[in-house]
């Protein structure tokens, strides 16, 4: 007993959290080694057996509320007191931690973790500096657009005299290498959250085995049954690892007492069928195609219901605050979204619930197909674009910049406008240009009103965002007159399929995909069948 002991104080003391002990009367039992450091204390002998609230070291008030929380929940978590190590002296610390009975079932001692919250408000000041210099950058590019509009709007005119054209020469010049400087910036400060990688499910399934396996209590029984046929995803690996553990904690805290965790993963043919709530439990339209699913199931006891939405309400009326489990489920729900996924989940007979994210099934290696040779099927004097954005600078200069190719233009500052304007217009439109704040416009009341669902034109959107999105063709502001002149000739040289697969949204890419299946490039449906 006198080795074991010594063991585990010694973990105790090589832990790189702080922790403490105290007993009901407010005694201190026990401190660590990171405990010491952040009280700046040389040796335990400075506190051990002192009384925390007598010292004057705890508030009293602070202290009753400790042990109230101990007892009322026996776990608890982020519970603020007020540590002094002086007069007019201390630190602010957040608790989380669990209550230590008695072999009378009394209430003996509390154990608890340790964090300085200056640390943390000196991560939130750094946070907010580093938004303001982001903002910065970013205000820093919209200004930029107007420079180099300016700037290459005197020399297309053509007006100016020779010294007046190398002073305009000059102006772009530096602001070219402006753009370069605030490009810079944005790459520094505006990192991109969604970085998407091929994923082997089965693989990550293994490593999510690997990692979390060891970290569960002895009474839960942890299997796994992956399929062979699951496949590769599309997805944020560090995302996908987030929101795995968002299931696998859910079902493991329902299960205090021990039970079955199981992690599964199979491939699913959706047909395209609009689920009902009732009955499927997803959130969103099952677009056709093979999905790989990844499952986490549990037997604790849980929300009787197989609608994801529900389940997420419950679990906030349940748990209320930005810590409860609510939240940790929607953010499930909101991130399989980004990743081109769905949500859903079942309850299980007689106790437990299936809880299953759903994404695409891609290949190994996305492989572009070889481009064709550009050939243009109209000439800029019979193409006509529409560009819509706001009344300004920008907007002028892609008028100006496309006109002076010969192309007839269209302008329109919002969705409304845009359909007065083409309606009056003799012809069709073979491009839109427009700024991205205007993509879900366009798809839902431009294209849809005028009747281009069908047969939709080349969309390119423009954007001082560095923000990777894929399902968009994008032209990024800052940009030059030749930059935005062959991305438009490119776009108007594509075939109908490439536009359908990179110049629309995302849900018209999921109608072309629908397309080539049903013209005889659909795989087999897999023999699991969809749970």
């Amino acid at each position: 007993m006198r080795q074991l002991d010594a063991e585990q104080r010694e973990s105790l003391d090589c832990l790189p959290v702080a922790m403490l002990r105290v007993d009901r009367k407010g005694v201190l039992e026990m401190v660590n080694r990171a405990m010491l450091r952040l009280l700046k204390c040389k040796s335990s002998a400075e506190l051990l057996g002192k009384n925390l609230t007598s010292e004057g070291i705890l508030d009293s008030d602070d202290f009753q509320l400790l042990k109230r929380r101990a007892m009322r929940s026996r776990e608890f978590r982020n519970l603020h007191i007020h540590w002094f190590t002086g007069p007019n002296l201390g630190y602010l610390l957040r608790l989380s931690g669990r209550e230590v009975r008695d072999e009378t079932g009394r209430l003996r001692a509390v154990e608890a973790v340790v964090e300085d919250q200056r640390v943390l408000w000196d991560a939130e000041v750094t946070a907010g500096k580093l938004n303001t210099a982001a903002e910065f950058a970013d205000d820093f590019a919209q200004q930029l657009t107007t420079m180099l509009g300016c700037a290459d709007l005197l020399v297309l005119h053509g007006k100016l005299e020779e010294e007046d054209h190398k002073i305009a020469s000059t102006l772009a010049e530096a602001a070219v290498k402006a753009r370069n400087l605030g490009e810079r910036a944005q790459e520094l400060f505006w990192a991109p959250r969604w970085l998407p990688r091929t994923v082997d499910l089965n693989q990550f399934a293994e490593e999510i085995e690997e990692f979390y396996r060891p970290l569960l209590d002895e009474r839960v029984e942890w299997v796994s049954d992956l399929a062979p046929d699951t496949g590769y995803v599309r997805a944020d690996r560090q995302r996908l690892t987030e929101m795995t553990f968002h299931l696998v904690n859910h079902g493991r805290r329902l299960m205090p007492e021990g039970g079955k965790l199981t992690l599964t993963t199979q491939r699913v043919f959706l047909p395209g069928v609009k689920p009902r709530p009732a009955t499927a439990g997803m959130l969103f339209d099952a677009f056709p195609g093979e999905y790989a699913g990844l499952r986490v199931t549990h037997t604790g006891a849980d929300c009787e219901t197989n609608w994801w939405p529900d389940l997420v309400e419950h679990w906030k009326q349940v748990e209320p605050g930005p810590d409860g489990r609510g939240w940790a489920l929607e953010d499930v729900q909101l991130e399989m979204a980004h990743d081109d996924g769905f949500v859903r989940c079942m309850p299980v007979k007689p106790r437990g619930m299936i809880l299953e994210m759903l994404l695409r099934s891609r290949r190994p290696v996305d492989e572009p197909p070889p481009r064709p040779q550009l050939q243009l099927v109209k000439g800029p004097a019979e193409t006509t674009i529409l560009v819509m954005g706001q009344a300004g600078i920008a907007r002028e200069r892609a008028v100006e910049f496309l006109r002076a190719e010969q192309y007839q233009v269209l302008e329109a500052g919002s969705a409304e406008e845009a359909v007065a304007t083409v309606k009056g217009h003799e012809g069709g439109i073979d491009l839109i240009f427009a700024e991205e704040w205007l993509n879900a416009s366009i798809e839902k009341k431009v294209l849809p009103k005028l009747g281009l669902r069908r047969n939709p034109p080349a969309v390119l959107y423009t954007d001082h965002s560095g923000a990777p999105m894929e399902h968009l063709v994008r032209l990024k502001q800052p940009y030059l007159r030749h930059e935005l002149v062959s991305r438009v000739r490119e776009m108007l040289g594509q075939t109908r399929e490439e536009r359908l697969l990179s110049a629309f949204s995302l849900k018209q890419l999921k109608k072309s995909d629908l397309s080539r299946r049903k013209e005889g490039d659909s795989p087999q449906p897999c023999e699991r069948p969809s749970p």
